[in-house]
């Protein structure tokens, strides 16, 4: 039997002697449409054959009802919403630009995700008592207001359950130019690396607030290669140097009791459901360039279970680890710390696509470490959105 924590010590001496690069290769030719980018001042369009993926109107906002409307709107703290301007009046009558952030208005399109394609590489399943299609993304939407300096999620997910958790990532495009050449890991503990985006890009664990597993075991212990859950709705920082969040000063912080939470709504009555929260963007200076051409999104989805201590070498770094019974990579491997456990990730071209990213083929000995999962291209679990700066 192979000692879990030997695994966990070999795991941690990898990753802190090696930049991992790598990424698996695609043996066979896609099945679905290559996707391909906007113009520099409009918003990514992604074409797509596969039927279960559509995109709506730029700018677009659904309600409950899936009604949609082409104006695009920001939600401010006391909930109420603001149409979208370029800049905010004076007292005097004159304009002023805000400053340190984006100047103008931009918006994501709302990228829809296929159904049914939470399985990871095509062979993932929830453990017992976790609602089926609780990691299954569905939508996304981002918008910007200048006036008010608030970025506003909405994430949608076929449904949102006390077990779902959900990673996102923000980067610049100095962050987006270490790409493929100096990689790191992610928060969450879902085992796949981002480009290195220390001061350069900001991470984040989502989970519904009302969950009895919100922010269980973050007090007790913080480290990023602990077994523990992460703080929930939280904003990371600084990857490379053990990843603090962001305190409610502003500054970077290793103290739950100075953590700038982030606000999140849950309604599970829409169809898909929804998560959505809004980002002051003045908190991300200067741990992301505001004023970079582009935004690079990325959104992963992976499940929290609670475990009695001595079980707790089931939740590597915070996620569940996909074991052989889930249809992960064999317990008994000693590499098997290298599947990815996210469930779902946004912005493929479809399922097929998303099966080939995640999927980690076997390692043999003597075989460099370098068949990872890793963001390394626009369109393959990445969205670019033009920020007009």
């Amino acid at each position: 039997m192979v000692d879990e924590a030997m695994i966990r010590t070999t795991c941690l001496s990898l990753t802190s002697l090696l930049l991992v690069t790598g990424c698996p290769g695609d043996d066979g030719p896609p099945v679905d449409t290559d996707p391909s980018t906007g113009s520099s001042t409009g918003p990514i369009t992604l074409t797509i054959t596969d039927p279960m993926m559509t995109l709506s109107g730029t700018s677009s906002s659904s309600d409950s009802s899936g009604e949609s409307s082409n104006e695009a709107t920001t939600v401010v703290p006391d909930g109420t919403s603001s149409s979208t301007t370029d800049a905010s009046t004076t007292t005097d009558g004159t304009t002023a630009e805000p400053g340190g952030v984006w100047l103008a208005d931009f918006a994501s399109e709302v990228v829809m995700d296929p159904e049914d394609d939470d399985y990871g590489p095509g062979t993932y399943v929830y453990p017992m008592g976790v609602d089926d299609a609780s990691s299954d993304l569905r939508s996304f939407e981002l918008s910007y207001t200048a006036a008010d300096g608030l970025l506003h999620f909405t994430i949608g997910l076929t449904s949102i359950g006390d077990n779902t958790r959900i990673g996102m990532m923000l980067l610049d495009d100095a962050a987006w130019a270490n790409a493929g050449t100096s990689a790191v890991f992610t928060v969450g503990g879902v085992e796949v690396r981002s480009p290195n985006w220390n001061s350069t890009g900001v991470q984040m664990i989502l989970m519904d607030p009302s969950s009895p597993l919100f922010d269980f075991g973050a007090i007790n212990d913080i480290d990023p290669f602990s077994d523990n859950p992460r703080p929930d709705n939280a904003i990371y920082l600084d990857e490379a140097n053990g990843a603090p969040f962001l305190g409610a000063d502003g500054l970077a912080s290793y103290a739950t009791d100075n953590l700038q939470r982030l606000d999140v709504t849950v309604d599970t009555m829409a169809a898909p459901a929804t998560m959505s929260f809004d980002v002051d963007a003045n908190w991300l200076t200067p741990y992301l360039d505001t004023e970079s051409p582009n935004l690079y999104v990325a959104i992963w989805t992976y499940t929290l279970i609670d475990v009695p201590m001595p079980d707790w070498y089931m939740i590597e770094f915070g996620a569940l680890e996909l074991t052989e019974a889930l249809g992960g990579l064999s317990n008994g491997a000693a590499d098997n710390w290298r599947d990815c456990d996210a469930y779902d990730m946004m912005f493929f071209a479809g399922a097929y696509d998303q099966e080939t990213f995640l999927d980690v083929p076997a390692m043999f000995a003597g075989e460099a470490v370098d068949t990872v999962v890793v963001f390394e291209n626009v369109d393959e679990g990445v969205l670019q959105v033009p920020t007009g700066a």
